[in-house]
């Protein structure tokens, strides 16, 4: 286990969590790193991150999240559905906000308005982040096969590369996708309590 390649992994995903697993991934097939350095450095890496925007959530008030939503969020409304959900399914919350990359960001600074604390969701975000990193690091591995053998037949690393960002954005248009459907089913739900 390499310590420094611990900490460059950590750096890496709290810039950029997915490219930083997939890529740790590949290092581990190409024999490059061992799969605990790329685990720990990881697991490490997400989590910190995560917790980072929780706790930026916990810090700051309600008016960050109306500005990431674009519409005006009433505290105070318990007949809000959306959110008694995120009160009443914390852990589901943690899973959500782990898996939607072009959520996350949202979704961990409402988990940590909502939470009452960090202490509380630690071991939701650790089961979250653990089954993250397992899935993007053994994909990656188990594919890096394909992609050696599809750069040996086309001589390009651009391939690699390309095939790369398009796991990438078909993991952030997924988490757009989703984005619509909450913010739809939001409106839904304050048309239907206005009523």
């Amino acid at each position: 286990m390499d310590p420094w390649a611990i900490c460059s992994i950590i750096l890496g995903a709290l810039v950029q969590d997915s490219i930083t697993c997939v890529v740790s991934g590949l290092l581990v097939a190409q024999g490059k790193i061992s799969w605990s350095t790329a685990i720990i450095g990881c697991f490490l890496g997400v989590l910190i991150g995560d917790l980072i925007w929780v706790s930026i959530g916990r810090l700051f008030s309600l008016k960050v999240i109306e500005g990431w939503l674009g519409e005006r969020v009433s505290p105070g409304d318990s007949t809000s559905a959306w959110m008694d959900w995120f009160k009443q399914n914390r852990v589901a919350a943690v899973f959500v906000s782990r898996f939607t990359p072009g959520l996350q960001i949202p979704l961990h600074l409402l988990n940590g308005l909502l939470s009452g604390g960090v202490r509380r969701l630690l071991p939701a975000y650790g089961a979250a982040t653990a089954a993250y990193v397992a899935i993007l690091l053994s994909l990656s591995w188990w594919l890096a096969d394909s992609a050696e053998t599809l750069l040996k037949d086309r001589s390009s690393p651009w391939l690699l590369f390309a095939a790369g960002v398009a796991v990438w954005a078909s993991f952030h248009l997924a988490g757009r996708l989703l984005y619509f459907v909450v913010r739809r089913f939001v409106r839904k739900e304050k048309q239907r309590s206005a009523l």
